[in-house]
């Protein structure tokens, strides 16, 4: 707050008053203002399109200055944006309503701060956006109404929803990974260099994975490693001062051994998981000057990430991931695809809001205890994956809770709150997250390393492998073994017989270790699960067809489908007596299905064709406690494939279904995962025992999808705000569009059969008469 006060006049603390009434009642912005002198507190803090802004407003531009950029340049970020507002016109005292008037009419010169390495572009953008230039020397805009203040916030939001600098960026991974990716095919014409970098990076015990022999996977994986690994050791750095900048190793060694013994002096004092398989790929890497250079350029480029936290902020490992892994190779084998970061994020947002209640009261209409209520909530909060993949929908989660959580600290001033510790505590005791891949583990695991906001002691990343443990004879189906007995996983970690590493393990950052403890309740249970049919995926994509097709050995590929088979009958077993139990409080149609009472109930009641994706959704069933939430991505099937009533069954009978959300984007797609045509929907639900009959579920058809995690956030941030005030109709967040529906329960149970139907059309009012028709039988749907 600025120190400098008039002698006579207008107090700031009255201007920041009426500046914040202003701001809320006439430009839709959610605003408060301090109304004491305390320079720990903003002048004035206000909640907007999901996004906290700050605002300093001073007599004197020099405090306005300084206080705007303390807020967002300081040891814990405050805001996504800081706003210095100079008030030029030094207002005298006046009649309230004049009062208002005159500040609402005041013209004020601002400069807008945001993180350090995307603030010099915001600048030039704003300057493009407005149409007005700021001065030269210092960036501050002259003489803005209010009116133009509100379009630079706008303005400031949308330069962060492109993300423009994380655009470019990715531009420059491309190439640089491309270059080394083509380097060294152009030395392995024999095969040998990749067949080593498959061992180190993919084989199984028993399997063998077919397609990650490709060498663009290969090459493009030894590429990630290296990168991450630099990436990681900077970051590590920081906390350990007695480690050498890896410039020292590369003048002295070279880039590949340089950096091969900077990994290793950093292993001495930890972070084996982290850092092995670096290590073990570059002592396969041949002693060529070309690969040299090439490596000295992933070296350069990581180290540049290194240094510029937006994007460490903004998960953009895990889309490299994507885009390597994606593109070709592992998801052919083990039917995964990999959630678009956009989709993750409104997933997560969704989600996070349904758990902590502000889907029923807002944020901003909590009082303080209330808000360090939820605050605490998210301390204690706890999150699965049981196929993390690269941990995307993970970091999505925990960056939606730190969100929210970071807003009401600043927006209630709850000043004992550590946002440094959370984000800590969450990382350490509250994140979970398994996958098959080892590979795809660790990488989980620096990506949350990387996320949280300082260096962590723990993590709780597990690969449970699908393998074949020969001398017992048995196949073992990774995540979907916790279906049989969580502890009987646990329980298989000491068999270490005939080179099987461990079925499963622990990987963190600081060791792999022979435990496997996971909750026995989570609060948020959230997946992209591998959803296979039964028969497998097409022959279009690639080598190995079927279920389980990147195991070559047939045998065992029998074992497997066996193992497979058997706990898909049980599972189908458990819905159908779940569905006898309640048939009574269904409506007439699905009641009779479920009874087996009309004509092809049979295949209602069968899973046969639904693939992996029903078990995990029961996977989840069965994890999730009692007022938690699931969030899954599926395919679209889900809503009225006649293999998946049992599914929908489940979630009726056991869950408030809070959100469908589904795509009619033909230009961005209809799916939600990468490197997929499949139609998909995205499920929001939460676990009850007992329902009322005003629960809605609010169908989300998107008619053009967001584009960037941060306008995800937004669009979420607005569907959950318009469906709290009961509204159907079109909701607009930027470039994002979408119809959203709510339906009763009643209606929901009435059209178990196809949940199609409220997505079936994109104009709301058409739809409404559309299902009067066809609840009246005079229409088919």
């Amino acid at each position: 707050m600025g120190s400098q006060e008039v002698s006579a006049g207008v107090s700031e603390q009255v201007v920041n008053a009426k500046l914040a009434e202003i701001l809320s009642r006439d430009f839709g912005l959610d605003c408060r203002a301090e109304r004491v002198k305390d320079r720990r507190r903003p002048d004035i803090r206000c909640y907007y399109r999901g996004s906290m802004i700050v605002i300093e407003s001073s007599y004197s531009r020099g405090d306005a200055e300084r206080d705007a950029r303390g807020r967002i340049e300081g040891e814990q970020r405050m805001a996504d944006i800081a706003m210095a507002l100079w008030i030029k016109e030094r207002f005298r005292d006046a009649p309230e309503p004049q009062l208002y008037e005159t500040i609402r009419k005041a013209s004020y010169d601002v400069r807008v701060f945001a993180s350090t390495d995307i603030g010099g572009t915001l600048l030039k953008y704003l300057e493009r956006s407005t149409g007005r230039r700021a001065e030269p020397a210092t960036g501050w805009f002259e003489n803005l109404n209010l009116p133009m203040v509100k379009a630079v916030i706008d303005h400031s939001i949308d330069f962060m929803v492109n993300e423009e600098d994380v655009a470019e960026i990715m531009k420059n991974i491309e190439t640089v990974f491309n270059n080394f990716i083509e380097v060294l095919k152009n030395l392995d014409r024999r095969g040998s260099i990749r067949r080593s970098i498959y061992d180190i990076l993919y084989k199984l015990y028993g399997l063998t994975i077919a397609e990650a022999h490709d060498p663009d996977i290969a090459f493009g994986h030894t590429a990630l490693s290296i990168l991450l690994s630099v990436v990681f050791y900077e970051h590590i750095r920081s906390a350990h001062p007695e480690l050498e900048s890896l410039g020292v190793y590369t003048n002295a060694y070279g880039p590949i051994e340089g950096l091969r013994k900077a990994l290793e002096e950093l292993l001495r004092i930890d972070y084996r998981p982290a850092l092995e398989l670096a290590i073990e790929v570059l002592s396969f890497l041949p002693a060529d000057v070309a690969v040299a250079w090439r490596v000295k350029d992933l070296i350069d480029l990581a180290r540049k990430i290194a240094s510029e936290g937006a994007l460490l902020r903004r998960d953009f490992t895990g889309r490299l991931y994507r885009r390597i892994t994606g593109n070709i190779a592992v998801r052919k084998g083990f039917a995964t695809f990999y959630t678009e970061v956009p989709a993750a994020y409104l997933l997560a947002y969704l989600a996070t809001s349904t758990l902590l209640g502000l889907d029923e009261r807002p944020l901003t209409r909590l009082n303080p205890k209330e808000a360090y209520r939820v605050v605490e909530r998210i301390r204690s909060t706890k999150v699965g994956d049981f196929a993390c993949g690269s941990g995307t929908l993970l970091i999505a989660s925990y960056s939606t809770l730190m969100h929210i959580a970071t807003l009401l600290k600043h927006y209630y001033n709850l000043e004992d709150i550590d946002l440094e510790d959370l984000g800590r505590e969450l990382v350490e005791s509250g994140i979970y997250g398994i996958d098959a891949l080892r590979y795809a583990s660790q990488v989980t695991a620096i990506n949350l390393a990387l996320m949280a906001p300082s260096t962590i002691a723990k993590e709780n990343v597990y690969t449970v492998y699908l393998g074949y443990i020969a001398e017992k004879r048995q196949a073992w189906l990774g995540s979907l073994e916790l279906l049989r007995d969580s502890g009987r996983v646990g329980g298989l970690l000491a068999y270490i017989e005939g080179g099987l590493r461990g079925v499963a393990e622990k990987v963190s950052i600081h060791g792999a270790e022979g435990t496997f403890s996971i909750p026995t309740q989570f609060d948020l249970i959230i997946m992209n699960p591998p959803f296979t049919r039964a028969t497998g995926r097409s022959e279009k994509f690639g080598e190995s067809r079927g279920l389980f097709g990147f195991i070559v050995d047939e045998g065992v590929k029998k074992k497997f489908l066996d193992a497979y088979n058997s706990v898909r009958k049980e599972v189908m077993r458990s819905l159908r007596d779940l569905a006898l139990s309640i048939a009574h409080t269904l409506p007439d149609l699905p009641r009779q299905i479920v009874q087996g009472l009309i004509p092809g109930a049979d295949q209602y009641l069968s899973i046969s064709q639904a693939g992996e994706g029903l078990l995990f959704l029961y996977l989840a069933y069965r994890y999730v406690r009692d007022g938690g939430v699931i969030a899954f991505v599926l395919p679209r099937n889900l809503l009225a494939g006649v293999s998946w009533f049992l599914a929908r069954v489940l979630l009726a009978s056991k869950f408030h279904v809070k959100y469908v959300v589904v795509s009619s984007d033909s230009g961005k797609g209809y799916n939600f995962s990468e490197g997929t045509s499949l139609s998909e929907t995205l499920i929001v639900a939460r676990r009850v025992d007992r329902h009322s009959d005003d629960e809605e579920t609010v169908f989300v058809n998107i008619l053009s999808k967001p584009s960037t995690a941060l306008e995800s956030m937004m669009f979420a941030e607005e569907v959950v705000r318009r469906s709290s005030t009961r509204y159907s109709g079109i909701v607009e967040v930027g470039g994002s569009r979408a119809t959203i529906l709510r339906v009763d329960r009643r209606h929901l149970l009435n059209h178990l059969d196809n949940w199609n139907r409220f997505t079936a059309l994109t104009d709301i009012e058409l739809l409404r008469s559309t299902m009067c028709l066809y609840d009246a039988g005079e229409v088919v749907l």
